[in-house]
């Protein structure tokens, strides 16, 4: 028997965004998120996908929105 785990994996990175975008709150968070797309382990992934690397553009809004 063949399981679909398409919908845990949805799961997962829905509460992967969810999560950054809590923490993107916090300028400690951007620092670091923003160094690790240079000296992380993924960094190379993220050269090849930048799609995939941290983006604090991509939460400003939402956060503006917020407060």
């Amino acid at each position: 028997m063949q399981l679909n785990h398409t919908p845990v994996n949805l799961i997962y990175f829905m509460r992967a965004r969810t999560e950054e975008r809590h923490l993107s709150m916090h300028p400690t968070y951007v620092k670091y998120a923003t160094l690790m797309n240079y000296k992380g382990v993924f960094s190379g992934l993220f050269k090849k996908f930048p799609v995939l690397a941290y983006n604090a553009e991509r939460y400003k809004t939402i956060l503006n929105e917020h407060d």
